[in-house]
């Protein structure tokens, strides 16, 4: 038996541009700078806060772990430490989406993906989606995605810079709210027991100190004096058994990076550590806001502009000038990257978006996000589907919409509808408010990896030649 939700229409003053992409409503980890807010609360600097799940305007928390995972909370974390800026973060599960050459590739089939955010400072490329967020309601509090040219998806998201969510998506609120740190992977913990046991069970958390906090922590993290630096990449491990972190120590010496000096700082870390690759960027106005550390032997990493396939530099692609700067970043590519467990994990955790096949002559100004959910309290799978777009703008008093599924790997089986939708436009409400619905999964189809792809279409009610339908998006199992 199917079961079904509907969730919260979500309401919001307008805000300029509409949330895009894969990661609308994805709950990831994050860290904040000084000054930033969740909800009406003051967020810790040296703490890691999960974005609550769906399309929301609820503050991101500090969450304890589920059973037999590791704990995130600051008290495990760093125990002994006093107050610190965490300028940078990773869990080590990043994939590398470059070549040798430090230029952005994707191999036939997956689709890489780019996820950051910015600096209060930043200005953007005048006509650029982040200067568009920066004259709305600043960008430094934004999650911005961009799929590498060549990625499996719709023609109309690859090579284009998405707002992925909105600040107060994010749940951060302050005169100056900042998202300086982001990281998809340790959300996956807090997923059922099977999707979270395709994660290590004893990662490691990489994180660079701000340089204003360099003298608040021990002076034993650095290994000696030669290796404090901003710039100098720390690490912990957890340990299933004891349940505790270690002690931070030295992942990566500034000195390590060829050309890096000491009073430099990074501050967005994307670290491969299967592969021993960086994507990262520094607050020096003097680089590329977006560079990539590649290994060339002795525990060296050579440091490259990170360039598309053309030479031009992945940073003018995504809209940034010279002097803005990068200050939370995490790349993945869960179509062909990572190991085959983490793979899958991320196929079973994040809908991949799809070519429009259904009815490809009709237009696709609506968009859809889909990723799975948890409800711990039961035991609960789900599959989380946003529409995004709908109902447009100045249409007529109700639109009609249908959201349904198909089977690609029985293509025998017609679209199944789930649910049908009116929707009547309603003061302040977003145009397109977001529309998140739920699909519960039964236990006995988790893990089964079968690939279920969700479908809408809308239509105006008074006006039924008015159709859209968007692209679909598949998440297995």
């Amino acid at each position: 038996m199917l079961h079904t939700t509907v969730l919260l229409l979500t309401l919001l003053p307008p805000q300029g541009n509409e949330s895009q992409g894969p990661l609308v409503g994805f709950p990831h980890a994050i860290s904040v700078s000084a000054g930033t807010l969740g909800g009406t609360a003051p967020l810790g600097v040296s703490t890691l806060y999960f974005k609550i799940p769906g399309v929301t305007t609820a503050p991101p928390l500090e969450l304890a772990p589920l059973p037999k995972t590791p704990d995130f909370r600051r008290s495990a974390m760093f125990p002994a430490a006093p107050a610190f800026d965490i300028h940078a973060m990773s869990l080590g599960l990043d994939w590398f989406l470059a070549d040798a050459m430090g230029r952005a590739v994707v191999p036939s089939g997956g689709w890489g993906m780019i996820s950051f955010s910015v600096t209060k400072g930043t200005v953007g490329v005048a006509g650029s989606v982040i200067h568009s967020e920066v004259l709305g309601d600043g960008a430094a509090a934004d999650l911005f995605t961009w799929l590498i040219p060549g990625s499996a998806a719709p023609a109309s998201w690859v090579g284009e810079v998405q707002r992925g969510q909105n600040g107060e998506e994010v749940g951060l609120s302050g005169l100056s709210p900042d998202l300086d740190g982001h990281d998809i992977f340790p959300a996956g913990y807090l997923l059922s027991p099977a999707i979270a046991a395709m994660l290590p069970a004893r990662p490691s958390f990489y994180f660079c100190v701000a340089k204003a906090t360099l003298d608040a922590v021990p002076a034993a993290w650095w290994g000696g004096a030669a290796n404090k630096s901003a710039a100098t990449v720390l690490r912990i491990k957890w340990d299933d058994v004891t349940r505790t972190w270690s002690t931070p120590e030295v992942a990566l010496k500034w000195s390590d990076f060829v050309g890096m000096t000491q009073d430099e700082a990074i501050d967005a870390l994307a670290y491969d550590e299967l592969r021993g690759s960086v994507t990262f960027s520094t607050t020096s106005a003097a680089r590329d806001p977006l560079l990539v550390g590649i290994p060339i032997g002795g525990g060296k990493l050579k440091v490259l502009t990170y360039t598309d396939m053309g030479g031009t530099p992945v940073s003018k692609r995504l809209g940034l000038l010279q002097t803005d700067d990068i200050d939370a970043l995490c790349t993945t590519d869960p179509g062909m990257g990572h190991t085959a467990q983490i793979r899958q994990h991320l196929q079973a955790r994040l809908g991949h978006p799809e070519p429009q096949r259904l009815l490809p002559q009709l237009p696709g100004r609506t968009s859809v996000a889909a990723f799975r959910g948890f409800d711990s309290a039961i035991n609960q799978d789900s599959f989380d589907c946003w529409l995004i777009g709908w109902p447009r703008p100045k249409q007529p008093a109700q639109s009609i919409g249908v959201v349904g599924i198909t089977f690609p790997s029985a293509p025998a089986i017609p679209l199944f509808p789930l649910q049908s939708f009116v929707r009547t436009p309603q003061p302040g409400q977003l145009p397109g408010g977001p529309l998140g619905f739920r699909l519960q999964v039964p236990s006995a189809y988790v893990l089964l990896g079968i690939p279920v792809q969700f479908h809408w279409i809308t239509a105006e009610q008074q006006n039924p030649g008015v159709v859209d339908v968007p692209h679909p998006v598949t998440i297995r199992s």
